[in-house]
């Protein structure tokens, strides 16, 4: 075992001894100024060393780079990847005559598309930890150093972390960075570690920021939280019994009262609610009608059976009544008026789902009785299909015109409009389609005659074709397109009809003559 003691009773003065009685008292880094510019430029300033020495600089320093630190400043950025840099002072006491300077060098990082600070080299306090980006030839980012650490009961290392000194005693951290301006307290308990071993800081115990406490705003937020634990199971209270017994609480946590009272309450709310449902339905407590008072503003009664009457009284403009019997059916129906430009269901009945639907509607001009179809007002009040893969019907009246017909619109079909079968107008009656007559034909003038038989193409009738008296127009059927060639012969005037739904008119002499009509 030695002993070494500095500065005893008459001992020689030494600038080593003078040194050492300070080293490893007062931890090691900067104390005051020494910041780093984005050009590397390191201002006035004062640190300390591992080793007992203080350092001071009056006026600005530039650090060296290079292989020999033969360059002033700082290195370049590489031309693909960025760069991180630590800026040091370098130094290393030694029992020379003149004695040692400091230097100050920048530690270059290796240039990577996600670059790390590098090691620490040896007997060197970190002023800055810098970032250089590609093409750069300044810093864009450079974290000062902070003070030193206060350290009780364990060491710092190399790597970064801190190891205990003695695992049965506590250890306790102090950190102050002047980048965030974040203060913390750090401790773990006695007898967490072995002596050595390294330390777990785990999350300060107390820590400070620019809106301050952290640890009282993070109690706070979860005092108001609701999920996933609510805010009010960290608040104690008091056992309290009320006046009457019926509602108490014990001593616990403000949740654990509330779900109490509203059990509680809730179920007395339910036997009160029982307790109302029975005064309802018995006869010698129930209410009289005309003894209830009752407003809004819907209504001019100012009891409830006058507003049950008044009811009663617009129902049955349109319903028998039921105290007249025949279970309150309807004597008519009385639809408001249409909106302009926009045509009123009246009716809409479904015929369920192998089926399409029956609707009427009304505009105020037309009157449509439809089938798997239906006006819709998002797109324009355009007709559309119930289901795409059933035809349409339509039977349209419009009294303006004095016109009514028939009309569908096959399955599946891109809908323009509707295609009319029949036609009934003030001057004539249009067929559009094929009229299959199995039976006599009768073409009676008022009743009091018939027209010669020599008026109808009787043998054309049950074939594809109707010819309009002798030698005139006809109306035909088929697949294709009658001017398709080598055309359908047919005189002019003559009608066709596709099987697609599309009507042409024989319009010239030649064979391919035909007009498709819309």
């Amino acid at each position: 075992m030695s002993q070494t003691r500095t500065h005893d009773y008459a001992s020689d003065l030494s600038s080593e001894a003078q040194n050492r009685k300070l080293a490893r008292i007062i931890p090691p880094g900067v104390y005051e100024g020494m910041q780093v510019a984005v050009n590397g430029t390191i201002a006035p300033g004062m640190l300390y060393t591992a080793d007992g020495v203080r350092i001071e600089e009056s006026g600005n320093v530039l650090p060296r780079w290079g292989s020999s630190w033969e360059n002033m400043g700082v290195p370049p950025g590489d031309p693909t990847y960025g760069r991180r840099d630590l800026i040091v002072c370098q130094y290393l006491w030694e029992a020379s005559v003149p004695p040692p300077a400091a230097t100050y060098k920048v530690i270059a990082g290796v240039p990577a598309a996600a670059p790390e600070y590098p090691d620490i080299p040896e007997n060197c306090i970190v002023l800055a930890r810098c970032y250089m980006p590609a093409g750069a030839i300044v810093y864009t980012e450079v974290l000062q150093a902070s003070p030193p650490e206060t350290l009780v009961n364990c060491t710092p290392n190399a790597d970064g972390t801190h190891s205990v000194i003695k695992g049965t005693l506590a250890a306790m951290r102090i950190t102050f960075d002047v980048n965030t301006g974040l203060y913390a307290i750090y401790k773990r308990p006695a007898g967490t570690y072995a002596d050595g071993g390294v330390i777990d800081w785990e999350d300060p115990i107390l820590s400070l920021d620019d809106d301050g406490i952290v640890q009282l705003k993070a109690l706070a937020a979860a005092l108001a939280a609701t999920t996933p634990v609510p805010g009010s199971s960290m608040v104690g209270v008091k056992a309290k019994t009320g006046a009457n017994g019926l509602l108490s609480i014990a001593n616990g946590t403000l949740q654990t009262a509330l779900e109490k009272l509203v059990t509680d309450g809730d179920a007395g709310l339910k036997s009160l609610g029982d307790l109302i449902s029975g005064h309802v339905n018995e006869d010698e407590d129930a209410h009289v009608a005309g003894a209830v008072s009752f407003a809004d503003s819907q209504f001019s009664a100012e009891t409830v059976a006058a507003a049950l009457i008044e009811l009663m009284t617009g129902f049955g403009k349109e319903h028998i009544l039921p105290k007249d019997g025949n279970d309150s059916r309807h004597k008519t129906l009385h639809f408001a008026d249409p909106l302009p430009g926009a045509p009123r269901l009246l009716m809409d009945v479904s015929g369920g789902t192998g089926y399409g639907r029956y609707r009427q509607y009304f505009d105020g001009v037309n009157f449509w009785m439809t089938v798997n179809a239906y006006i819709d007002a998002a797109n324009s009040f355009k007709w559309t299909h119930d289901r795409g893969d059933l035809p349409a019907l339509a039977i349209h009246m419009k009294y303006t015109t004095g016109q009514m017909y028939l009309a569908h619109k096959s399955s599946g079909a891109a809908w323009e409009d509707w295609n009319i079968m029949f036609d009934i107008q003030a001057a004539a009656i249009a067929l559009n389609r094929d009229v299959d007559i199995d039976g006599d034909l009768r073409c009676d003038n008022v009743n009091t005659g018939t027209v010669a038989a020599t008026a109808v193409n009787a043998s054309s009738l049950r074939g594809s074709s109707v010819e309009l008296g002798e030698g005139g127009p006809k109306i035909l059927k088929g697949n294709t397109a009658p001017s398709d060639s080598p055309g359908v012969v047919a005189p002019q005037g003559s009608l066709y009809l596709r099987t697609t739904g599309q009507m042409y008119q024989k319009t010239g002499i030649e064979d391919t003559n035909w007009t498709e009509r819309t």
